[in-house]
């Protein structure tokens, strides 16, 4: 399994070695964070849940909130035993709120492994693999802590509005607007809390991409099926009317599956067999020829085409 979950950013074009133009597709695709990972043993089929979009943790619901337990909880051990990251974090801890949230956002740290650090008492002395035993305790462990993260973000959302620093306060979120699950013969190259990025697609030359068309409304049979119209000449009244829609007294209705005016748009496709033109680790793009489904800033998936040649 190759895939991530990525938005469209827009056309442009660019050169081959020999100077001729490729239309391409940017597709922005910032790390995708590994939800958890399905195994044979356990689920019965094995895949990879990816997920995409920052949401604020108190607008989320206590059952999207579980699917982080044991993510999260190796995300934690795994950052916070680098001295130099949890210094960081310690030095946050000493200072007022204000002060708090202007370094925060200025070091780039993370809410969720600020407050780890306070709820559990982390210094330079723990021994994270006491305090974090293993994925089988996660639930017991984490359960708690997320109900403390929910009431620090609701209570500290209204000490920025008092305090007028609104603008500068870093919200406690988790990437779970988007979370999709892609199946895979082999699942232990991936752990849950690592990410996934744009790297991961280096060798590729052909992928699939999947998104969602964009919506016309409701529109007539020769802008949905592309009917030809009746004639256009002086004086018809039979331009773009569907026509006859049914036979005769047999079978007496309209048959199912008739093309006739409707909603179009707005539903899942897929554009199979695109070439990879190229990819740029350090913006997190990839570049693909042609056109995929969707406006710009539409969310897609990426993935090894399945059916290349």
């Amino acid at each position: 399994m190759i895939a991530l979950l990525g938005e469209k950013a827009g056309m442009t074009r660019v050169f081959d070695e020999e100077g001729r133009v490729i239309p391409v597709t940017v597709i922005y695709s910032k790390p995708n964070y590994i939800v958890d990972v399905r195994t044979e043993e356990r689920d019965g089929y094995n895949a990879v849940v990816l997920g995409y979009g920052d949401v604020r943790i108190n607008k989320l619901t206590l059952p999207v909130v579980g699917k982080f337990y044991r993510s999260e909880l190796n995300r934690i051990k795994k950052s916070l035993s680098d001295k130099e990251t949890l210094a960081l974090y310690r030095e946050a801890l000493g200072k007022e709120f204000s002060d708090r949230e202007r370094f925060i956002r200025e070091k780039g740290l993370d809410k969720v492994l600020y407050f780890a650090v306070e709820y559990f008492k982390i210094d330079e002395n723990t021994n994270l693999d006491e305090l974090f035993p293993g994925d089988a305790d996660a639930v017991e462990i984490m359960k708690p802590f997320f109900k403390f993260l929910i009431d620090k973000e609701n209570e500290e959302s209204l000490k920025a509005k008092e305090a007028g620093i609104a603008k500068d306060y870093v919200h406690i979120t988790l990437p779970a607007r988007h979370i999709r699950e892609f199946r895979t013969d082999d699942v232990s190259s991936y752990q849950p809390g690592d990410y996934l990025t744009v790297q991961a697609f280096e060798g590729i030359d052909m992928v699939d991409v999947i998104g969602r068309s964009k919506g016309r409304g409701f529109t007539g049979v020769m802008k949905r099926w592309n009917f030809r119209g009746g004639p256009g000449a002086h004086g018809t009244k039979f331009i773009r009317r569907p026509g006859s829609i049914g036979a005769s007294t047999f079978p007496g209705r309209v048959i199912k599956g008739k093309k006739m005016a409707g909603h179009y748009g707005d539903e899942r496709v897929t554009v199979i067999n695109l070439r990879l033109v190229s990819i740029d680790p350090d913006k997190n793009l990839l570049l693909v020829k042609g056109g995929i489904p969707g406006p710009n800033g539409s969310v897609v998936m990426v993935r090894k085409a399945k059916r290349s040649a």
